[in-house]
């Protein structure tokens, strides 16, 4: 993964970081995967966990690079914003869908003293996900609602019934304002 290129008119692409995520719910399992992701090379990591006590296990072992941590929702947000306060890590701010209170829960982490923060409005299915990507550009934009002017973050095989799927909603989200793309699966040809 770390090694794959491919020139395409002229320009190099490739996969700008990993994630892993926390999907056994054990802190040390979190840990060691982590740590084989960090020594599979220099990309950047995107930290997913819903336990405080695993991202921040995640985190000791990340040393070395700053990893996005995902992520604060409302259950949560207090907690995760103390971890990623602590490493001096950004944010993801994660939503059930509702942009008003993605809008008010960032709001709430950046009073908390994080300034770096992605905005993930957590909908399912490319319908759903362009409308909520283009309400969120054109309110910070046209209307000047800084509170979801932070980079968008689409996690492509989200309600994605196969790859193919998936892929055509990360080409969607690349082409709709989306900073951040990832991917269930990975293969060269995908």
């Amino acid at each position: 993964v770390a090694s794959y290129g491919v020139e395409r008119v002229g320009m190099h692409l490739g996969l700008d970081g990993l994630a892993v995520e926390n999907a056994s719910g054990n802190a040390d399992a979190f840990a060691a995967a982590v740590a084989a992701a960090r020594s599979a090379g220099d990309l950047p990591l995107i930290l997913i966990s819903e336990s405080p006590a695993a991202m921040k296990a995640g985190l000791d072992k990340a040393k070395g690079i700053v990893p996005l941590v995902y992520a604060a929702s409302e259950a949560n947000w207090q907690d995760m914003a103390a971890v990623a306060a602590a490493a001096k890590a950004p944010l993801a701010v994660r939503s059930s869908g509702d942009l008003s209170a993605l809008a008010t829960l960032a709001d709430m982490v950046k009073a908390s003293g994080i300034e770096d923060i992605v905005l993930d409005p957590g909908q399912e299915g490319l319908a759903a996900t362009l409308g909520a990507l283009t309400q969120l550009r054109r309110l910070a934009l046209k209307h000047n609602v800084r509170a979801v002017g932070y980079p968008l973050i689409v996690f492509a095989g989200r309600g994605a019934d196969s790859a193919g799927a998936e892929i055509v909603a990360a080409t969607q989200a690349i082409a709709k304002y989306a900073g951040l793309v990832v991917l269930d699966h990975y293969s060269p040809a995908e």
